[in-house]
Parts: structure tokens; sequence; C-alpha cells
């Protein structure tokens, strides 16, 4: 029943610009609005949205008070009061969610308004990275005139940091790690593209056309218009189609030199092309034992998580003994109505009819799951045959979140490891994650999704309540490394072995 998901949030606050506009009907030629809701069609989804969020979501108030919460979800009915487009509610609501402090938690658009970013050219000609805030071009349309490296400074105007501002509040996080969004912001499986160019049309005005003002080789270049792109032709530019990484095809290994090895494990996601985990881990751990390495670096920094089996398997290669991961799997409901159930669904079925024998009620209004077929990981995980037992380096960064972030959680609290690299997102203490409900909302037809399950990790005590694990050695990404093909956590990590 329960599947840990990926995933990387959030600033609060209204950060208004007088040079964007949030509200989507301002003009009527504002092109992708999604189309009107009357007043009492838009507080029909408010309402439902509201209820059942407060309901059924396993973390709800555990970052931010139910008061502060409460008052937005009162400024967002006020708003529908008025009626509202689709795409205003989609925003409005998605700010709202993201106040939850939740990675898992977000609106999806509508079938049609996510259709139509195939066809219709909203996208920046380029993928970005971004250093201190600042934007430089990564990888290029062909023809845009655009080269690696070059700084934008502006689009369609309006300051890159402008931007920013307004749609930062509107990407979800785990608690206060707020250092993931520009990681996000940059590019996102969880969005349809990056978080920037996923918000960007519901903010403004979009044309086929951008503006853009650049700096190139440290000298402002005058503005430049090129053509956007859909999103078929960004997926085709940056050769990555969204939801594509697998753990069955995420794993590389290398040797270095004679007694030590390089092992990266991009995702956990083992749902789409399952495996069995610990057979599919078994070459490398079984290598590394017959030819006597007993240095190992693990990356993990561009795992968000995934599937539980994936990354309960990669932690019994890594311990030296048994290790208690799960304490508790808490729920907020033991029960689902047919009125909820109607707005409902999920991957398991049993999600949406549970059984009151399988919940204990605690002193503090949550559920314990207690049924044993569905509480796995909390067990105590023994390691696995051919564990390592040599020296481990683990590198991190803030595109771990969930499970990757669960298994570091782990292998800190146990010193099992020496982490390299930069602070990670997720939650530390355990992602409001498990099995998760997807609520269709019946006016608008946006999709929100609602993490049934919060995990409450082990021995905890002393990992941050808040914010994602911060390395024992700090080796940040720069610019000058990364478009000089550097790595220095990489680096870090190798010279610790010399």
């Amino acid at each position: 029943m329960f599947r840990i998901l990926s995933g990387l949030s959030i600033l609060l606050g209204l950060l208004v610009s007088p040079t964007l506009n949030l509200r989507a009907d301002v003009t009527d030629d504002f092109p992708y609005n999604g189309g009107a809701l009357g007043a009492a069609q838009a507080l029909r989804d408010v309402a439902v949205a509201r209820r059942m969020v407060q309901r059924l979501h396993a973390g709800y108030d555990r970052y931010t008070p139910e008061r502060e919460l409460a008052s937005m979800w009162q400024t967002l009915e006020s708003r529908a009061e008025r009626g509202m487009r689709r795409g205003e509610l989609y925003l409005e609501l998605s700010r709202v969610l993201a106040a939850i402090r939740c990675d898992h938690t977000k609106a999806e658009l509508p079938k049609d308004m996510a259709a139509e970013r195939d066809v219709e050219a909203v996208y920046l000609p380029f993928r970005f990275v971004l250093f201190d805030r600042r934007m430089y071009v990564d990888v290029a349309a062909e023809e845009s005139g655009l080269e690696r490296g070059d700084e934008i400074l502006a689009i369609d105007g309006r300051d890159v940091e402008s931007w920013f501002r307004k749609i930062e509040p509107l990407v979800p996080v785990d608690g206060d790690a707020v250092h993931v969004i520009p990681h996000v912001m940059a590019y996102s499986t969880e969005f349809i593209g990056p978080a920037l160019d996923h918000f960007a049309p519901f903010l403004a005005p979009v044309d086929d056309t951008v503006r853009l003002q650049l700096r190139r080789a440290g000298k402002t270049v005058h503005a430049i218009t090129v053509p956007r792109l859909t999103y078929l032709d960004f997926q085709e530019m940056v050769g990555q189609k969204r939801y594509s990484a697998n753990f069955s095809d995420s794993v590389r290994f290398e040797r270095l030199g004679d007694d030590a090895a390089y092992l990266a494990v991009d995702t956990f996601v083992n749902y789409r092309k399952p495996v069995d985990p610990i057979a599919h881990l078994a070459p490398y751990f079984e290598s590394l034992k017959a030819e006597q390495r007993g240095k190992l670096i693990v990356d993990l920094r561009r795992n968000g998580g995934g599937s539980n089996d994936a990354q309960t398997a990669l932690l019994r290669y890594l311990i030296r003994r048994p290790v208690r991961q799960i304490d508790n799997l808490l729920a907020r409901f033991n029960a689902i109505d047919d009125a909820e159930r109607r707005y409902l669904s999920s991957w398991d079925s049993a999600a949406l009819n549970p059984d009151p024998v399988w919940f204990e009620l605690l002193e503090n209004g949550y559920y314990k799951l207690i049924a044993p077929a569905l509480t796995g990981g909390t067990e105590v995980q023994s390691p696995a045959p051919n564990a390592f037992d040599g020296d481990l380096i683990v590198l991190t960064g803030p595109g771990n979140s969930s499970g990757s972030t669960h298994l570091l959680a782990a292998l800190k609290a146990s010193g099992r490891a020496t982490l390299v690299g930069e602070r990670t997102g997720g939650a530390p203490t355990g992602a409001t994650a498990g099995t998760i409900l997807f609520l269709t909302l019946p006016e608008s037809g946006i999709r929100v999704r609602i993490p049934a399950i919060r995990t409450v990790i082990a021995n905890a005590q002393n990992l941050p309540a808040r914010n994602g694990i911060a390395p024992d050695i700090v080796a940040p990404l720069t610019r000058e490394a990364y478009f000089a093909g550097r790595d220095p956590a990489l680096e870090v990590a190798m010279r610790m072995f010399d």
C-alpha cells in the first residue's frame, strides 16, 4: 500500500511585484487562463479542496500552524466569491498547498490544460542553471543565438529576480528547505518542465516569442527576440523525458584505482519497471568484496527518492550492523466515506477503502498504522549478503529528498558514512509521503496530490527537524566549476581516499 515518492519547498507570503499581475482575468486576451469558473463553481472546488486536504493530509499542520493555513484558505475563498479563471485558481491553490511545506503536496494542471503545453509555445528556448540566484544558459535551442554560459538578465522586460520572487511561493519544499527552490526552478519532473516555465504563463501574458536581455563574456548584450518552444520541443532539446528515470537503469559503477570504487544511484523509482533491488545491486557489492576494495563513494545527488524497496536495499548493502530505520507510520484518518471517495483515486484501491482495524488512535489525534501487511520498512534492517564494510563517503545535494533523504538520515544517525557536498532537501525525520491520494476537483479538473502517510524515522533526535541534512564536508558546486566540467564534491571525496 505504501510507496515513497520522490520529490523536491516553499517560501511563505504573498510577494507581489508591480510588474507582474497575479490575477489571470485582468485582460480578455490573456491566453493561458484555462477558461472561467463562476462563483459557485470556484467556491465548490475550494471547499472540496480545503475539506479533503485538511482531513486526509498526513502532515497538514506539521510545519505551519493551522491558523495560518486557515487564513490562506479564507483568502482563497474570498477570491472565489468573484469567480475565477481556472489558471488563477490553479495558482492560488498552489500557493496554499506550498504553505503546508511538504514537497509531495501540489496541484496538477487539468488534463486539457496540461495537453496544451505540447502544442503551445510557452517555454524558454533554453535550459538554465542558477548560481547565487543568477540565471545561466546550460542548453540552448538551435538557431536561438544563445550560447552556453550566457547570463540571462531579463525575460520579456522583467528582471530575472522579479520572476523568481513571483514563483517561489508556489514551489513546495519540505519544512524550511528553501535552498532547493533554485534547483526546482531550473528543472523538475514534478512540474511540466522547470517551475519557472510551468507557472510563468499564468502570471503574465506569454507570446510565442520571448525578449531576452543577456550578458555574454562579461558584457551586456542588447535584447534579442527568439521563438519559444512547446513542451515537446523543450524535452527534445534537453534530451530528457518526464518521469523517465527508473532504478533498473540508473545505477552506475566505476572502479577507482586498486582499492576504491564509485557507485551512483540516481533514483529509487522501482514501480514503472520493477526489479528485485537486492538482486539488482548484488553484482556491484560482490565485486567490491571479491576485489577487496575497502573504499566506496556513493553518489546520490541526482536521487530524489522513489520506492521504499530500492532505498532499503541500498541501505542494507551499506550498513555494518542491524538498523531500525523507521519507528512508525502515521495517518490523520482511518476511514473514507462514499462522498469523499468519489473525488479520489490512488494506485492502490486499499488506500480508498481502509479498514479501521489497521489503525490505532494516538493521543495527538493521529493514527498509527498497525497492520503487519501495511507497515513494511518498520522492521529491523539487517546487512545484505556481501554488504560493504569499508570506508564510505556519500555525495549529497539539494536534489535529495523523500526516500534518498531517509537513507541519508539512517546513515547519519548511525555514524556510518561521511557526507560530502551540499545540504539536502527532504525531511530527515521522515517524509509526509507513502500512499498518495489524488483529489480531482469537480468543476476545474485540477488534481491535488494528498500524501496519506507520514514516516517517523528512528533515532532522529540529532537530525534536523525542519531542514535537510547538512554534509560533514561542504563542497558546493560553483558556476566556474560547473561550466569547466569540474565536480568539487567528487574531487574532495577522491582526495580523502588518496
